[in-house]
């Protein structure tokens, strides 16, 4: 089940939040690039029904309504309309809007596909609108809004995933599961990403475009099935 680089298989959220619902009675989370809270969410569902608490983050005005709107009368969430990115700056989010994906007919995946990347969406360029964002370095969003915890982070920012996991600072955050999109990582940045969770003592699961990182401490305390 384990190789050599840590990466245990048959581990996704789906095993893995509801065990961890039952060590930790109240989770707090991050969640950047929360697009519409459902759509391709891998911890909807758990923030939901689990009780989470935590704070959402998604630079796009009408997805952000969306959030909003599909979490409405859950309590303990955070919403902040804004972009992570390395300094405090606006930049350019290349996307498809809803309205011309579905006049013209278009994947619908491409709508999950907000990008700073301009090259990401070259195939469907003249659909393609751009959209300046606010973009703040990501401690400087959590010391806003003073989080102390967090247990779970999720990130999808198609492409500048990296980027963000490498701002996580381990020696104020101790993040139990961490599940960051990577298909569209360099290999550079996946080798990267696989040498930061061996040095902070996580092991960890690549499934679908995703990788779910677990603390060793934790993944003992839950998955002792899983180490017989």
């Amino acid at each position: 089940m384990k190789d050599i680089n840590g990466n245990f298989s048959k581990i996704t959220p789906g095993i893995i939040f509801p065990r961890l619902k039952k060590i930790i009675n109240k989770i707090s989370f991050v969640q950047i690039g929360a697009m519409d809270g459902v759509s391709y969410d891998p911890i909807h569902t758990h923030v939901k029904e689990g009780n989470w608490t935590g704070l959402l983050i998604e630079p796009l005005p009408d997805m952000f309504a969306r959030l909003k709107k599909n979490y409405a009368g859950t309590n303990g969430l955070i919403f902040e309309n804004v972009a992570i990115s390395v300094n405090f700056e606006d930049k350019i989010l290349y996307r498809i809007e809803p309205e011309k994906i579905k006049k013209f007919n278009l994947p619908k995946w491409t709508e999950g596909m907000s990008t700073f990347d301009e090259n990401k969406l070259v195939k469907y360029n003249p659909h393609v609108t751009e959209t300046i964002v606010k973009c703040y370095p990501l401690q400087f969003i959590l010391d806003k809004f003073e989080i102390t915890e967090i247990d779970v982070v999720q990130i999808d920012t198609e492409g500048f995933d990296y980027k963000i996991f490498s701002q996580i600072n381990f020696d104020l955050y101790r993040p139990k599961i961490i599940n960051i999109e990577i298909i569209n990582l360099s290999q550079d940045e996946k080798i990267l990403l696989q040498s930061e969770l061996i040095k902070h003592n996580y092991v960890w699961n690549e499934y679908e475009m995703d990788l779910i990182a677990i603390d060793v401490a934790i993944f003992a305390n839950i998955f002792s099935d899983f180490l017989q």
